[in-house]
């Protein structure tokens, strides 16, 4: 991700994360989004979880979140409505599609207000990186895929020779929005 994408997602992000809420990053890898809504945005409550425990111990050490919690993204373990804001940036194209789907169904019931997911539009291929298997993408999500889950679509574009290269959405069933990028 370049710099400048990195900034146009963080921008629609913090947009639409509260200010003093309770937060999960769901996917959280090394903390980079974990850092800027503790710093920005202070929540009650900022909670990371990712399947890798050589990133979760990493950012263990720097006291980014309050809790962190080694879990598969498509096996939340939190309770109904136990977050008012949840972010899964660049998380749901590591997992398979079906996988990906079930993450999607999770989030709802754990979320009391507003879901933002990021990942690249469309099926872009990566292996593994830093000795990770989880970073393999292993799904493609496009607009309509959102859309039909009532997800509000924001696209970032990249240098004008690339596609839209994210798609950042968001949705919520109790009167809160979902965004994507």
């Amino acid at each position: 991700m370049s710099d400048q994408h990195f900034y146009q997602e963080e921008g629609i992000v913090l947009s639409h994360v509260p200010s003093n809420c309770l937060c999960l990053d769901v996917g959280c890898g090394n903390g980079i989004y974990g850092y800027v809504i503790r710093v920005l945005k202070r929540p009650r409550l900022l909670v990371g979880c990712d399947i890798s425990m050589s990133y979760l111990r990493v950012i263990k050490k720097h006291s980014i979140y309050d809790d962190v919690v080694c879990c598969d993204a498509a096996h939340l373990p939190f309770r109904e409505n136990a977050f008012e804001a949840i972010l899964a940036s660049q998380v749901i194209e590591h997992l398979p599609r079906e996988k990906g789907l079930k993450m999607l169904s999770d989030l709802d019931p754990i979320s009391k207000n507003i879901i933002i997911v990021s990942t690249p539009n469309g099926f872009m291929p990566q292996g593994p990186r830093d000795d990770e298997a989880s970073m393999i993408h292993r799904s493609g999500w496009r607009v309509k895929d959102f859309k039909a889950r009532s997800f509000i679509v924001h696209g970032i574009v990249e240098p004008s020779f690339l596609p839209i290269h994210t798609l950042v959405v968001s949705n919520s069933t109790i009167g809160g929005n979902h965004y994507s990028c």
